[in-house]
């Protein structure tokens, strides 16, 4: 079964129950810590919720390591970990090095039949010398051992920057999913970007989507947009943080790669479409709407825009404070506080002279209903985020650190929170 980003939003929008009262506070609880291996690992890059293997009532939970050293230097490594005892299931190393495998993650849903939903995860450094080409890796939730691998296509490319999971697109029963090569070059040398969609293991390519233009940063970021156009099918947003004067974010057709619509960040140099994450129906209008981060904007004070899914108009806008980089990560967090519309998690890595931030917003964009700082300038917390249901009306989080110094500068730091 797929477990794509606005399916997710909609299951932990009926499983989480309301608070005390709607706009109260909520405060959280530290379940699990992991810290990175060693100096420059920069664990926490990447996050995501997989499953509860050990059905211990838990979610489990991903963590990618892209410099963990393996083979060589940057060689990376995904890791799963127990959301209960923060026990270690596996870690899956890279390839080589300089891969930064685990700098991209995507759950895709059960691919090998095990019951267990499997994983995309990306190495966009895999290759060897100037032939870099980059590199998407399908793995097994249960075990993390490969089922299937995708490379890029031309060198220096950055293949698998950017991942995201799709409903199923060509009928086949199976989920898709797309990848972004943000460096990809055009036969005149430009670079361009392009993104890629591929059936279940990435045997079939269904959509090859170039870029308009060099210096756009398309496929910097890609989240699925649910079915904007209302054709049976999911439909895909992707960023060009930036494009124009404040970065641009493109929805596009799942059934051919059309644009449906283009939206246009407000704060010049904001890098609107940096992160995407699908926001459930705010709107109560049948179609997923879309949660945008503008990091840049405001000089860094960053602004988080949530847009309609079926018109793109603006639904609500929150603005960092000074430095902040609100907006850098985001994540579909339920219904925490009881008001009927579901919240949403934003990482503000930069805040704090960079010791970071996590925030729950509440939907309507009104309230700021928790927060958790980070420990130490430097630490980058709330650099990648996600939430999850934590069981009895509780809400989950993940919450990466990669510039913590736990053992040894940008080793790196995860945690999950109970809240």
């Amino acid at each position: 079964m797929l477990i794509s980003g606005f399916v997710l939003a909609a299951l932990l929008r009926s499983a989480l129950l309301p608070q005390e009262s709607a706009g109260a506070a909520v405060g959280p609880q530290l379940l699990v810590e992991r810290k990175g291996p060693h100096d420059q690992a920069r664990l926490g890059t990447t996050v995501a919720f997989l499953a509860d293997l050990d059905r211990d009532e838990r979610p489990d939970f991903l963590v990618g390591v892209p410099g963990a050293r393996g083979v060589g230097r940057r060689t990376g490594e995904v890791w799963l970990v127990s959301g209960r005892s923060g026990e270690t299931f596996y870690r899956q190393p890279g390839a080589g090095p300089f891969d930064e495998f685990g700098f991209s993650l995507a759950v895709l849903g059960d691919l090998d039949g095990d019951g267990v939903p499997d994983f995309a995860a990306g190495s966009p450094g895999a290759g060897r010398g100037s032939s870099r080409f980059g590199r998407v890796s399908i793995r097994s939730g249960r075990t993390g051992i490969e089922i299937a691998g995708v490379e890029g296509t031309s060198p220096r490319e950055a293949f698998g920057r950017a991942l995201c999971a799709l409903g199923d697109l060509d009928g086949d029963g199976a989920p898709d999913w797309c990848a972004s090569a943000p460096g990809w070059r055009d036969p005149d040398g430009a670079e361009r970007g392009i993104l890629r969609v591929y059936s279940a293991a990435g045997r079939r390519v269904l959509l090859e989507l170039p870029g308009p233009a060099s210096g756009t940063g398309y496929g910097t970021a890609l989240a699925a947009a649910g079915d904007c156009d209302r054709d049976g099918l999911p439909d895909l947003a992707v960023g060009l943080p930036e494009a124009g004067p404040a970065g641009s974010v493109w929805i596009l057709a799942g059934a051919d790669g059309r644009t449906i619509r283009t939206l246009e960040g407000g704060s010049p140099g904001g890098r609107f479409g940096a992160a995407l994450a699908p926001a459930d129906d705010l709107n109560d209008d049948g179609v997923p709407d879309l949660a945008i981060g503008a990091p840049a904007a405001a000089d860094g004070a960053g602004r988080v825009e949530v847009r309609s899914g079926a018109d793109g108009s603006l639904l609500f806008a929150w603005d960092g404070a000074a430095g902040e980089e609100a907006g850098s990560a985001l994540a579909a967090a339920g219904d925490v506080d009881g008001d009927g519309r579901p919240d949403l998690a934003v990482g503000c890595p930069g805040a704090a002279g960079g010791a970071g931030a996590f925030r729950l917003l509440s939907g309507t964009g009104s309230a700021v209903l928790g927060e958790l700082p980070g420990r130490q300038a430097g630490d980058r917390f709330g650099a990648a985020v996600a939430a999850a249901g934590g069981g009895s009306g509780r809400l989950l989080t993940l919450a990466g650190a990669p510039g913590a110094a736990p053992r040894g500068p940008n080793s790196g730091d995860a945690f999950l929170h109970l809240w």
